[in-house]
């Protein structure tokens, strides 16, 4: 049973679209790399499935919702454009699809797991 509070959703949700960006926009020297033994989309897939849970927690209006659904792809496809302007970076159309498909799947699931639970 999936129970945050709408706050703490928000500030996560929040902090996850930060970490997204700074992630993103550092030069390649300096990026994380959580997993070295998978390849980088999993990062994002994984990255995003959690900022998008944790905003759909957040937020419940179906309004809000498809905010977060149109505007964490589009977030992603602005990064990928202005990794071209990163010293070590580049963009990929594959890490954009990989950070959408996480944004997807993290609404989803809390949809189905809220679903389960009756809410």
């Amino acid at each position: 049973m999936i129970s945050a509070s709408p706050v703490s959703g928000r500030i996560l949700g929040w902090l996850g679209v930060v970490a997204i960006g700074v992630a993103s926009l550092v030069p390649r020297d300096y990026r994380p790399h959580t997993f070295s033994f998978v390849p980088s989309q999993v990062e994002h897939f994984v990255a995003y499935l959690m900022t998008a849970a944790a905003l759909r927690l957040g937020y419940s209006a179906s309004d809000e919702v498809a905010l977060i659904a149109v505007g964490l792809p589009a977030y992603s496809a602005v990064l990928e454009i202005l990794q071209l302007w990163i010293p070590g970076r580049h963009a990929a159309v594959i890490d954009f699809a990989a950070s959408s498909a996480g944004a997807m799947a993290g609404l989803l699931l809390v949809a189905i797991v809220r679903r389960s639970s009756g809410h």
